[in-house]
Formats: structure tokens, C-alpha cells, sequence
């Protein structure tokens, strides 16, 4: 099974704005896979367990409370969710989770994606940002080697991800991504 994990903190500042770009993006991966029984859709938010207008996706949300964690590094707060989801979801170690950024989204034309659907058994896909950093807004790995990514202590994510895949001898590093991308703050562009 695949499990699309679409991270997402919905936080008072610009609250409008990223609810704008988290439809797009959750859309983006819905209309993608909706009719694709190999593929599970979650969403997981990290501010605590209530109502938002996420529920109304038609896919299931868990709710967290990882945005309390202490650090200013978002994506320590993601692996944590993405554990956070394995344990609730009972992913198996053999599952293949991709962590999606919910506020980016997809374009049609995306290698990521395109290479997913060609079910081809890799054990981790990502594009590489430098010779140490893979890029975590979109990444693909199997369960096992998640489970082996260590929650960042000063270090980028981008890191702890990387020293996990760098150990893979059956992976897949792309060039292009294929979304519409916007770190730290509302500007997107294709990357």
C-alpha cells in the first residue's frame, strides 16, 4: 500500500491564505488518486484535535499535537506527525509513505508522481538538493526507513532524511519534482 501523508498546520496568520493553499494542494493529490484503490490519502494537522474545514475532504485527518513540540523546525513537527500517522494508520514497514507538504501542489505533468504510478519497487524517492540535503516537501520512502529518520536536534530535516536514503541502494533521485512550491512564504514556483 501507498500512503500519501499531506502535512498541514493550520495556524491564525494568514489563516485565509493557507486555507486557499492547502485546498489547492490536498485537491491536487485527490484528483490525482481518487479512483486508485493502491493509494491511501491522509491528512495530518498538529494543533490539536477539533474541527476544521479539512474534515471535509473525503479523506481521513488525524490531528496532533506535535506544533507544541519545542522547536522552531517545522519539519522535526513533521516527522513527528508522519510517526504520529504510521502508528495510527498501522502502516506496515513495507508500505511506502510520501510525506506531501499539503500547501504545495502538484502539477500534471510530475515526475514524482509519474514514477510512483509506474509501480516500480523502489525503497525511497526524493530529489536531491545538494550532496547532503534531500528535499522534504515531496518525498517518497518505505516505512522501515522512515521509522529510522531521527528527529532533528539543530540539524535540517532535509539532513535526516538524506542519511537514512544515502544507505538505499534501491532508490530513485529526481530532477524535478513537479509541484508548485512556496518555502516560508506565498510565493510559489515549479519546482
Amino acid at each position: 500500500m501507498i500512503y500519501i501523508i499531506q502535512t498541514s498546520s493550520l495556524i491564525a496568520k494568514d489563516f485565509e491564505k493557507r486555507q486557499e493553499q492547502y485546498t489547492k494542494g490536498i485537491n491536487s493529490v485527490i484528483k490525482r488518486y481518487e479512483n486508485n484503490e493502491n493509494i491511501k490519502i491522509v491528512i495530518v494537522e498538529n494543533n490539536g484535535n477539533r474541527t476544521t474545514f479539512l474534515d471535509n475532504f473525503g479523506v481521513p485527518v488525524l490531528y496532533t499535537e506535535n506544533n507544541k513540540y519545542p522547536t522552531n523546525n517545522i519539519g522535526a513537527k513533521e516527522i513527528l506527525d508522519v510517526f504520529a500517522c504510521i502508528n495510527y494508520f498501522g502502516i506496515q514497514d513495507e508500505d511506502f509513505i510520501v510525506k506531501f507538504g499539503a500547501r504545495y501542489h502538484v502539477v500534471d505533468d510530475c515526475p514524482f508522481f509519474d514514477q510512483l504510478d509506474k509501480n516500480i519497487d523502489y525503497d525511497c524517492i526524493a530529489k536531491e538538493i545538494n550532496e547532503r540535503d534531500y528535499f522534504t516537501g515531496l518525498i517518497g520512502m518505505r516505512c522501515k526507513y522512515v521509522k529510522q529518520i531521527k528527529i532533528p536536534n539543530g540539524e535540517n530535516i532535509e539532513l535526516m532524511w538524506a542519511n537514512v536514503g544515502k544507505t538505499l541502494k534501491n532508490k530513485l533521485l529526481i530532477p524535478i519534482i513537479g509541484m508548485n512550491i512556496c518555502p516560508n512564504s506565498h510565493e510559489f514556483f515549479l519546482y
